[in-house]
Formats: structure tokens, sequence, C-alpha cells
């Protein structure tokens, strides 16, 4: 079916409502070497106008370089235009892209006149269109067909991102990738920097829920995943973990399902590393323990937080009532051993299923 004018100026309205996006260089995270050095460099060439190609698996945040690369430069005021070589057919790209003949619709190109055009998946451009582009970066000028005879002005900052190497690409022409690869920005994947994995985990955490904590366990299994969707993987396990938990923590049953592997392997580690723990404590210790995830378990059951006043406050219907400094002490043990989490306000402090297990283990020790 022919692409109709109304369908190319839906499709530019769209790509116009990407550009008022507020991202910067700020938004992009993580200690790792490579991610500083490249914010540095990107910092460098965002204040120029040559080409720039950045390259780097799928989820690296190649599209937040080229954002933060605009908002850093000169072009900041002026517009973003992104589009996607890998989404349309060849037909209806080439009047999104180029235009058409009638003066009542504009092109992205046109759109992006004075500002900045961002190529996603550049190496899936047809490779016709690959000859009109190339026409279009040397005589800086737009024709809208052969037939005709206005040509437009341009000043347009060109970025192009790809997820595979352009220059093994076949049907990639290399007189294009030399006009568009004047500068480079090579992106690192997740599985090179698993040292910043928690802190990308608790930015989107923050993002998306700030009261929420995360038990240790399951970060200790977010950061053996190698993760190939790298930052939008990561990003959406969490947005999953944060649903489908119970609205105050997230614990291991909360992970999701591509992770189940590595959460028994865990919780194997876990067994055996604290299948004697109980053996070693004496009996008062052994009640006094029982006597406090009791607390904490009928506390969460009933959407309350468990303090240290709390526990200790009702800790009187022991043979030797708790203090609360003895309740901070017990509660620092049982959260080394991931029995508990301890959160602040209203979160308080929760049962993990560690600690169910333990809680029943030591009952069972106590009859």
């Amino acid at each position: 079916m022919p692409t109709t004018i109304s369908e190319t100026n839906d499709l530019n309205t769209r790509v116009q409502q990407d550009t008022q996006l507020p991202i910067s260089f700020n938004d992009i995270i993580g200690n790792n070497q490579a991610i500083i050095e490249n914010k540095l460099i990107a910092k460098k060439i965002a204040l120029t106008d040559y080409p720039i190609l950045i390259q780097g698996e799928t989820g690296t945040g190649k599209y937040l370089f080229a954002k933060a690369i605009h908002n850093f430069s000169t072009r900041k005021n002026k517009p973003f235009i992104t589009v996607d070589c890998n989404e349309q057919d060849e037909i209806y790209l080439e009047f999104t892209l180029f235009g058409t003949i009638d003066e009542s619709s504009q092109s992205l190109i046109e759109k992006a006149n004075g500002g900045t055009l961002y190529f996603k998946n550049i190496g899936e451009l047809p490779k016709r269109l690959q000859t009109r582009l190339i026409n279009v970066l040397e005589q800086k000028q737009l024709r809208k067909s052969s037939h005709h005879a206005k040509s437009i002005p341009l000043n347009i900052r060109f970025i192009s991102s790809s997820s595979n190497s352009l220059h093994d690409a076949i049907d990639f022409r290399k007189d294009l990738l030399y006009r568009l690869n004047v500068l480079t920005i090579n992106l690192t994947e997740i599985k090179d920097m698993k040292q910043d994995i928690p802190l990308f985990v608790h930015h989107f955490l923050n993002e998306i829920n700030q009261s929420i904590r995360l038990d240790q366990a399951v970060m200790d299994v977010l950061c053996q995943y190698h993760w190939p969707g790298n930052f939008r993987e990561i990003k959406n396990a969490v947005k999953y973990m944060v649903t489908v938990c119970d609205g105050r923590s997230i614990q291991l049953h909360d992970l999701p399902q591509f992770l189940n592997k590595l959460k028994q392997d865990h919780q194997q580690k876990k067994k055996k590393t604290n299948q004697t723990g109980p053996l070693q404590l004496t009996m008062m210790e052994k009640l006094e323990y029982a006597f406090i995830l009791e607390e904490i378990k009928q506390q969460n059951e009933k959407g309350e937080p468990a303090s240290r006043r709390s526990i200790s406050e009702n800790s009187k219907s022991l043979a030797t009532p708790l203090t609360t400094q003895q309740v901070r002490h017990r509660l620092d043990y049982l959260e080394k051993k991931q029995y508990i989490t301890k959160g602040r306000g209203r979160a308080g402090t929760r049962i993990t299923l560690e600690g169910l297990d333990f809680l029943l283990s030591l009952k069972e020790k106590i009859k």
C-alpha cells in the first residue's frame, strides 16, 4: 500500500516529540573507567560539528550518548530528530527521511535543519537510500527528488549508531561509513563492568520507587548475571521486580524467571553455609532468635513495621526480656546472615525466605 502524506506527517509528529526529552551526561551513570572516558570524549566532540558514529551492543546507551551530545552542543536549542533505519520499509523510510515533492510535507532532514539528525541502526539503511544520503552529506543540501528543481541548504549535525561493525557489513557502503565515522565512540557492555551493577540497579530502582528496599541476596544474584541486554535488560528486570514485590522490599522470589537458575544456586550455597548455624547457638540464643523472627513475621503479616522498640517491649514475656540494645545486636546478626532486611521508616524490618526457613529450624530445635 502506498504511503500517504498523512502517514508521513504522523511519524514526523511522533519523532518531533522525542526532541523534548531532557537528557544530559549526568544521566549516563557508572564508575567504570570506560564510561568515564567515553563521557569525557563525548563532551569534547559535542562542541564540534563533525559526524559521530556510536557503536555498542544493544542496550548499552547509544541513544543516551547521542542525546547528551546534542544537549551539550551549541545546537541544544535546535531539533533533535531520530530516524530508525530498521523500522519501516524502504519506500516509507524514503518518504519520511527525504520527503516528497509536495511542499506541504516536511521531511525528517528538513525538520532536523539547524539541529541534529540521529540515525539509529544506520547499518540497516537500504543501499539505494545510502546513495541519496551520501549526496546530502556531500552537497549539504536536499533535493526532494530528481525532478525537484529547488534545493534546500542544510546545516545538520549527523550522529549515527550501530550494534554491529559497519566495517564488516557487506551491504553498507564504505564511502558512506567514512563520511559518518569521523568521530567514534565505542560503548562498554555490562559484562565488562560488573562492579557497577549495584549502582545501575539502585539507579533504576530510585527512578521507579525510592521507598522499596532490595534484599542483599537479590543483589548477589543480579551481580552474577551477564546481562546480554545491558542497561535496557537491567531496567526491565527492576520494573518487573517492583511490580511483583509486596511494595516494601524485593526478595529472591521476586526475581524474573530467567534468573531462576542463579537464584537456586544462591539458595543452595546459602543453605550449605548456614546449615550448621542453629547448632552453634545456645538454647537461650535459639529462644531469643526464634522470638525475634516470629515477632517480625507477625508484624509483617499485619503490614506494620517491626522496630527494635516494639520487639523489646514485647519480649517481656520471655524469662529474660531483651533491651533495645540487645535487640539491635541480634538484628545485626540476622541481617548479616540475610535472614532479615532492615529498612528505614515505614519499611521497617522484614523477614526473608531464608529467615522463615531459619525460624522453622529453630522451632524444631527448641521443641
